[in-house]
């Protein structure tokens, strides 16, 4: 089946939003909670992967700072691991970057894992490591094409 990219509304969809997150953040990487639930899922813009109408991918972007300038902020991206390596993750992303708005810069914090990952969409590692939830992350900044 061909993987349908979709926005989201949190008011709507938390359940299945949550549900995944909590699969993969919480369950599979130990994420503890209050990290996971921040409180900007309300004002965020939320963005799925289906497979015959079934979530299976997710990520989110909220409105941030970028070097004291407004930016869009991507992040809890996450793949059902049954679901992982089937290119799911870069449909998400590719649709999340159609939809971004080329006049502020995108960032995100990935996990050191998935630095090459993001670095194929045209990321570009711009910070030393650091930990947030127990986890190394780099920041990543978007060049826009």
């Amino acid at each position: 089946m061909k993987p349908e990219c979709r926005e989201l509304r949190w008011c709507r969809h938390h359940p299945s939003l949550a549900k995944l997150r909590c699969e993969v953040f919480i369950r599979e990487q130990q994420v503890p909670l209050a990290d996971e639930w921040d409180g900007l899922d309300p004002s965020a813009w939320h963005f799925g992967v289906f497979i015959d109408n079934q979530l299976v991918g997710c990520a989110r972007v909220v409105r941030d700072t970028w070097q004291q300038r407004e930016a869009l902020h991507l992040g809890r991206v996450a793949v059902a691991k049954q679901c992982r390596n089937r290119r799911l993750g870069t449909a998400l992303i590719d649709y999340i970057l159609r939809w971004a708005e080329p006049s502020l810069p995108l960032f995100l914090y990935a996990q050191i894992n998935a630095i090459e990952f993001y670095q194929q969409f045209g990321f570009s590692v711009c910070s030393e490591v650091f930990m947030d939830a127990g986890i190394p992350h780099q920041a990543m900044l978007y060049q826009y094409r």
